[in-house]
């Protein structure tokens, strides 16, 4: 059991480099840990949150190369561990029946937000 949610703990979402974000109530959006029980709840087994793939404060962020407000920065965001193609591909599909905002394909990991306005890349140009 967690104690931010039936699923998960403040610990899974704490930023990498110990500065406290991510431990405090409030830091993780109460969206995204219901988006993740959800998904808890449709693949029936554990979901685990890569290192650094909850909240990042900007250091963070940016070491990661993550975008200028990121949802990592807002606490509205996580990067989920996959081992494979079958694993990332039943991850993908328990995001979109549990109504993610968005979702990100890497390999190792299934990105997922809760974000209605995605940030853009300065390197866009708009």
């Amino acid at each position: 059991m967690g104690d931010l949610s039936p699923y998960f703990s403040r610990s899974e979402f704490s930023c990498g480099c110990s500065c406290g974000f991510g431990f405090e109530y409030g830091d993780v959006d109460v969206e995204l840990l219901a988006l993740l029980d959800r998904m808890r709840e449709i693949l029936g087994a554990p979901i685990y949150i890569s290192h650094n793939g909850g909240c990042r404060c900007g250091v963070c962020n940016e070491e990661v190369g993550g975008v200028d407000n990121s949802a990592h920065s807002r606490g509205m965001a996580a990067d989920l561990k996959v081992t494979g193609g079958w694993e990332r591909r039943k991850m993908i599909d328990a995001a979109v029946v549990a109504g993610a905002a968005g979702i990100g394909v890497a390999n190792g990991f299934v990105h997922v937000d809760v974000c209605d306005v995605k940030p853009r890349p300065s390197a866009w140009g708009y």
